[in-house]
């Protein structure tokens, strides 16, 4: 059971752990009283202590979403298969430092209020489709690219509040044999950057594959930006009046390169660094944004300032935002 403490004047000063398992995957277990506990907190004027939170949301068509006090993210599952969406990863730009995932999603399925418009908190402007959105992936081989498709499966490890760390698993389908991809996601409190451990197999064997980690560009007016050298790539565009960088953080020993591609009717255009598993099939990397609107990041060079900064942290440490606990 999640118990929170309160200081006399309302803020939350920290949560016991609690049961997160993901048989609750649905607003009422314990991970979603934490949102609960810390918006009405924030209501009632107190600052919302650091957290983390995700959960399986299949109210609405099988999202996973997660988030902390800077972002918030979402995937889609396995209810949109065959609709057009695919493996990328969606970015929900919040302005407010509590919780807004049960919130958004109980709006608009409840309330008819969209969380594509802003009321107050932030919204979703961000569009995904099938492209690889911010951070999303792709198996380059024989110069094509394959996308997975929304995942198949999902499990949360923790909910929160101390860090969300859940498995997202992929299958791809490359010229006739199957990849399988699980992916670890841990989002630490306070960041702005999710970090995904993926182990890529065929045949239940470890496989080594050129991958390629996207950002969707071309949204609106905007620029890229590419750090090879240090391991990392910004894009920073313009959306409804306001901007939003996305970024992405990768160890440099692996990238073989970057580059661009522009628009496909399906696919979209991207800025891509491309890089290699090894023969352990393993890959770790960073993705995550910064929106105008949340008086983060007010111009790309403090966008930049922070990737670049974040990815001097991971070059010093291999383990940097890794899971706290090992499940």
């Amino acid at each position: 059971m999640l118990r929170a403490c309160f200081s006399r004047h309302g803020k939350v000063l920290r949560q016991s752990k609690g049961n997160t398992s993901p048989a609750a995957g649905a607003p009422g277990n314990s991970a979603s009283l934490l949102c609960l506990l810390l918006f009405l907190a924030a209501a009632a004027g107190a600052e919302a202590a650091p957290f983390a939170f995700c959960r399986f949301v299949p109210e609405r068509k099988d999202d996973f979403a997660f988030e902390n006090d800077r972002v918030a993210f979402r995937v889609y599952g396995p209810a949109l298969r065959g609709k057009g969406e695919d493996s990328g990863i969606d970015c929900w730009a919040k302005s407010v430092d509590y919780p807004i995932i049960d919130k958004w999603y109980a709006g608009d399925l409840r309330e008819k209020k969209s969380y594509h418009q802003d009321h107050g908190e932030g919204l979703d402007f961000y569009k995904v489709g099938a492209t690889r959105g911010c951070g999303g992936i792709a198996i380059w081989q024989d110069g094509k690219i394959f996308t997975s498709g929304v995942f198949q499966a999902q499990r949360v490890i923790r909910g929160g509040p101390e860090e969300a760390v859940f498995e997202l698993t992929y299958t791809f389908e490359v010229d006739g044999e199957t990849i399988t991809e699980v992916r670890r996601v841990t989002l630490q409190p306070g960041s702005n950057l999710a970090r995904a451990d993926a182990v890529f197999t065929k045949n239940g064997q470890p496989v080594d594959l050129t991958i390629g980690i996207g950002l969707a560009t071309g949204q609106g007016p905007g620029e890229k930006f590419f750090d090879v050298k240090a391991g990392w790539m910004a894009v920073w565009e313009t959306f409804q009046k306001q901007q939003l960088g996305v970024g992405v953080v990768v160890n440099p020993s692996v990238i073989e390169t970057s580059l661009t591609t522009e628009q496909d009717p399906v696919k979209g255009s991207h800025a891509w660094l491309v890089v290699r598993t090894g023969d352990a099939g393993r890959l770790t990397w960073f993705f995550g944004f910064g929106w105008e609107g949340s008086g983060q990041f007010p111009t790309m060079a403090s966008w930049k300032v922070y990737l670049a900064k974040f990815a001097a942290d991971y070059a010093a440490n291999p383990d940097f935002q890794a899971p706290k606990e090992q499940p």
